[in-house]
């Protein structure tokens, strides 16, 4: 293996800014960020946040030896996108609570931004959402950010955010609810 080649399989984690172009839609759109770090097939057939959860942490997919090795990069991107998403919400109570200023604030909101729609971050939302991890106001703050009926002002590529907002509706379709973050905590 070239030496290009072996530091280009530890990039696995940064799939998760790869650029789809936005005629490529919900299933397919999936798949297509999906196919960069695994080949198993339950996974790249997932067409919701809760089969691609399940594709990867199921206990069929750790008993059989060529699955778990198949969707181990998957559960590695799955934790670097929670990580990540938990960083953003921390990051978001501190500025609701004047920790953080504005612009410091902005720097994450627009982290979550650029991740939009991935199937990673859907079902990083989906899973905390289930065992209620995040607040309603952040809750919130993720339907503002990822679910609007309009492209938000300054983003940078309106028909990618559309494309988004329409996966959301096929890969986790109560996220779209307006009383969706009802169910969270507030705190």
């Amino acid at each position: 293996m070239a030496a290009d080649e072996a530091s280009d399989e530890k990039q696995n984690l940064t799939t998760i800014w790869v650029l789809v172009p936005p005629t490529v839609r919900d299933q397919e759109f999936a798949a297509t960020l999906v196919r960069f770090v695994s080949d198993d097939p339950t996974a790249l057939n997932a067409k919701t946040a809760g089969e691609l959860y399940y594709s990867m942490f199921d206990a069929a997919t750790f008993a059989d030896p060529k699955r778990r090795a198949a969707t181990n990069q998957l559960r590695r991107l799955f934790i670097y996108t929670q990580t990540t998403f938990y960083h953003a919400q921390v990051a978001h109570d501190y500025w609701r609570d004047g920790i953080l200023g504005d612009q410091e604030w902005l720097t994450w909101k627009n982290y979550i931004r650029e991740i939009n729609a991935h199937p990673m971050l859907i079902t990083v939302i989906w899973q905390g959402y289930r065992n209620r991890y995040f607040s309603r106001a952040f809750g919130r703050f993720l339907q503002q950010e990822l679910c609007a009926d309009s492209v938000p002002s300054g983003d940078a590529d309106p028909e990618a955010y559309k494309r988004g907002r329409e996966f959301i509706r096929f890969f986790y379709a109560d996220m779209l609810k307006k009383e969706w973050p009802d169910a969270l905590p507030d705190y």
